[in-house]
């Protein structure tokens, strides 16, 4: 297992009732991820929306990281905590609903705005090394 940094491949600002900037998308792009590979953690405070695509069509499982200090720890030793995509089956599961859809071979997974964590990481389950697309939206 291993934590990959990210690169931001696509950024958008939008001018709100003020004329202020505001952020309203940003994707990150984690490559070569291999299986049982987490995402660094990213901020997801005023998201609405975030799409997670694998290049390789690769099944993964969405984690919530822990905190320590009032900041997001990013370590390898560090237990996070996963989101189910359905109901609770044990107590390591959260987040639960048909707003939560993981990865998987058949498509992208996504977080809807009422199930949204304040930060994610992403953990690749399949066995090929694929580029991971994180797609959030403001």
């Amino acid at each position: 297992m291993a934590i990959k940094t990210s690169t931001t491949v696509y950024q958008a600002n939008r001018e709100d009732s003020k004329n202020r900037s505001v952020k309203s998308a940003h994707t990150y792009s984690f490559a070569s991820v291999a299986q049982n590979d987490f995402t660094t953690p990213i901020e997801l405070h005023g998201a609405k929306s975030v799409w997670v695509t694998l290049a390789s069509t690769e099944a993964a499982e969405f984690y919530i990281p822990a905190y320590s200090g009032g900041e997001i720890v990013s370590s390898e030793t560090t237990n996070y905590t996963k989101m189910s995509s359905s109901f609770i089956l044990n107590s390591e599961d959260a987040g639960v609903g048909f707003g939560v859809i993981v990865p998987s071979t058949n498509g992208a997974g996504c977080i809807s705005g009422d199930l949204m964590p304040p930060s994610l990481s992403v953990k690749v389950t399949g066995s090929t090394t694929t580029t991971v697309l994180i797609h959030v939206t403001y």
